[in-house]
């Protein structure tokens, strides 16, 4: 061979291990990123109860039962590979909803929270966040008041916000 013929060869070598090795890093990086996310543990939901008393930052609360599922488990959660069922009717309606589906009571009133008895004190400290409502509208210690139901979260014991529902 000549050397014209061989200097082709080598460049041509050397284009294909230049973009082998940039398609390997490309791949690597890749896969590394998707192997990286995690999923994130649930947030705690926080402990729910009722104000009986507020004296300053210092509150009484008697707490919430903690919602049961009436003894069903939920449904698993299909398989990513698995197809879903075939229903056999194009035309059939779908079941009716129940009259009390569980959210409001027949006369359109919210359903009656469930109270244990056990009554708990909190001092709120100053680095505490205190919101109301759906919308989580910032407020203040002067807004907790007897009869405010309430979500508290903490961390540890030390509370670190406090819901007016």
């Amino acid at each position: 061979m000549n050397l014209k013929a061989k200097k082709v060869i080598l460049m041509t070598g050397i284009c294909v291990l230049a973009l082998g090795s940039y398609s390997l890093s490309s791949f690597a990086d890749t896969t590394t990123e998707t192997n990286t996310t995690q999923e994130q543990p649930p947030k705690d939901p926080g402990i729910m109860g009722k104000i009986t008393g507020v004296d300053g930052r210092t509150i009484t609360v008697v707490l919430a039962d903690a919602p049961s599922n009436d003894g069903t488990t939920p449904p698993e959660k299909p398989d990513e590979n698995s197809t879903p069922p075939e229903t056999t009717d194009a035309t059939a309606t779908p079941p009716e909803k129940p009259a009390n589906d569980g959210t409001a009571s027949d006369n359109g009133e919210k359903p009656e929270m469930a109270f244990n008895g056990e009554t708990k004190t909190y001092t709120i400290p100053t680095s505490a966040t205190i919101t109301k409502g759906m919308e989580r509208e910032s407020a203040t210690v002067s807004d907790l008041s007897a009869d405010s139901v309430i979500r508290i979260t903490l961390d540890g014991d030390t509370v670190t916000e406090v819901n007016i529902m």
